[in-house]
């Protein structure tokens, strides 16, 4: 017999509670081990992460213009803004 999927196995797909008491540093931590364990390049600077990302047209727009102008894919376009917004903050 079949396993049922996570969505079934909570009453009424009610989301998860979680605490909001989390630090800082252990969200930090968290995040590392979370990243430790997906697959890397050979060089081991990049982490792959797959994404399914639903956006507005004009921001799919905008991205796709970008990555065409500058001959690039748009998962590189993607991830060249996030690495400079991950800078700001």
């Amino acid at each position: 017999m079949k396993k049922p999927g996570r969505a079934h196995a909570r009453p009424g797909n009610a989301p998860v509670q979680r605490p909001d008491t989390r630090s800082a540093a252990r969200l930090e931590a968290l995040a590392r081990r979370a990243v430790a364990r997906k697959p890397t390049t050979p060089s081991g600077h990049r982490v792959k992460v797959v994404l399914t990302l639903f956006l507005p047209h004009d921001v799919a727009e905008y991205v796709t213009a970008r990555a065409i102008r500058e001959g690039k894919n748009t998962a590189g376009v993607v991830a060249e803004i996030l690495a400079v917004e991950s800078r700001r903050t």
